[in-house]
C-alpha cells in the first residue's frame, strides 16, 4: 500500500501555479491512499448551498479521486471548518488527527497546531469549533467573509513558527504513538527521539514536499522527485 500525504499548500486566490504542480503531483505519483494534513486551502467555510470557487480544479480532483480511493482531510488551522461536503464525498474527516497502524507502528496524523502550537493556537482552535462561532460567521456575507479571512491568514502567516526541538520531543514522549505525522510547520524534516519519531511533511508554497509511504519507508520527497529524508521501520 503507498500513502500520499500533502500539507500546508494554502490554497486561495492567485495560487495557480501551486495549485497546476500539486495536480500534476497528484495525477503522476503512484498512491492508493491519499492523506490531507490541513491548511490544504488558505480559508474554507461551507455555507449552506455554497462552497469556495478558487482553486475548483483541485476540489475537482479530490472529488473524483474520492470515487476510486481512500481519502483523509484532517482540519488545519486555515481550514478548519471542512465538513459536510468532503464527508458527503465519502472522505474521512476529523478535526484533530487518527491514528493508523503501518508496518505494526502506530501512527498518528495531524495537522500539528493543536499539538505545537502555542496558547493562542488552542484558543483559536476553541473558538473555530464554537457552534455559536459557527453560527454567527454563517451571518456574515460571503464577500465581507472573504475579505476578513485574508486579512487573518496574513496576519497568521507573520506568526509562523518554528520547529521548536524540545516541544517536539515532549510530544513524542506522551502522544501514544510510534510515529507522528504532521504539518504546520511547512519545513520538512525527520527528527527521532528514544525509538519514536516526528516527520513534519514541509509544505506546498516554497518549499513543494509531500510525504510517501511506501511499505515500511517514510519518503519525504520534493516536486521534482528529489528524495530528502527516507525512515525506514
Amino acid at each position: 500500500m503507498k500513502v500520499l500525504c500533502i500539507s500546508d499548500s494554502h490554497l486561495y486566490l492567485n495560487t495557480y501555479e501551486r495549485e497546476e504542480k500539486l495536480l500534476n503531483l497528484l495525477r503522476d505519483e503512484d498512491f492508493d491512499e491519499l492523506i490531507l494534513l490541513g491548511d490544504i486551502y488558505d480559508f474554507w467555510f461551507e455555507y449552506r448551498g455554497f462552497i469556495p470557487s478558487y482553486s475548483i480544479r483541485f476540489t475537482s480532483e479530490v472529488v473524483n479521486l474520492s470515487r476510486k480511493k481512500v481519502i483523509h482531510y484532517v482540519s488545519g488551522n486555515h481550514d478548519a471548518w471542512i465538513g459536510d461536503f468532503w464527508k458527503g464525498l465519502g472522505v474521512n474527516v476529523y478535526r484533530y488527527g487518527f491514528y493508523k497502524e503501518i508496518g505494526r507502528k502506530r501512527v498518528f496524523f495531524t495537522h500539528g497546531d493543536y499539538l505545537l502550537g502555542n496558547r493562542s493556537s488552542r484558543l483559536m482552535r476553541k473558538i473555530f469549533h464554537n457552534p455559536l462561532a459557527v453560527f454567527l460567521f454563517k451571518l456574515i456575507p460571503v464577500e465581507v467573509a472573504l475579505a476578513l479571512s485574508g486579512f487573518l491568514s496574513y496576519e497568521s502567516r507573520k506568526r509562523n513558527e518554528e520547529p521548536n526541538l524540545k516541544i517536539i520531543e515532549g510530544v513524542l514522549a506522551k502522544e501514544d504513538a510510534d510515529i507522528i505525522i504532521s504539518g504546520h510547520l511547512h519545513i520538512p524534516f525527520i527528527k527521532t527521539v528514544s525509538g519514536k519519531a516526528f516527520i513534519c511533511v514541509g509544505d506546498w508554497m516554497e518549499n513543494f514536499t509531500y510525504l510517501l509511504i511506501k511499505d515500511d519507508e517514510f519518503i519525504l520527497k520534493n516536486s521534482s522527485g528529489e528524495i530528502l529524508h527516507i525512515l525506514k521501520i
